[in-house]
């Protein structure tokens, strides 16, 4: 299964999964945002499912060849990207940490307990998004 196959196939799951919820969501509270970002991402997907479709029925194989040899640049140019940013945010956040540390064990308080919980929060979120950048990019 190519990235692009694979890709296509991750659209759908979202796609399906944000209009089942977004329907569910709406059917009990119709007023609820949480239900209509689900269906705009729903709409998104579907239009973005019919785009990927479209191309797959109208475009040749070099065309093919040229948009996966194209899409493989861009997702190694990402990736490395997303390794800069996840090894400067660790360095960051061991400061940050350190900092949180230092002040808890010197003037006390809830000042390096909340420094130490948003460095934790940010850091978690960089290694997700890297970590799921190396799973989709090998």
């Amino acid at each position: 299964m190519t990235h692009r196959e694979f890709r296509g196939w991750l659209v759908l799951i979202v796609t399906l999964v944000a209009l089942t919820s977004s329907g569910i969501i709406l059917w009990n509270d119709p007023e609820s945002w949480k239900g209509m970002i689900l269906l705009v991402i729903g709409f998104i997907g579907t239009e973005l499912l019919a785009r990927r479709r479209r191309f797959a029925r109208q475009a040749t194989r070099e065309e093919k060849l040229a948009v996966e040899n194209k899409e493989k640049e861009i997702r190694e140019n990402i990736a490395m990207w997303v390794m800069v940013i996840f090894v400067i945010t660790v360095l960051l956040e061991l400061v940050a940490v350190g900092v949180g540390l230092v002040l808890n064990y010197t003037i006390g308080g809830e000042l390096g307990t909340t420094i130490i919980h948003y460095a934790v929060l940010i850091g978690g979120i960089v290694a997700v998004l890297f970590f799921l950048t190396a799973l989709l990019s090998s």
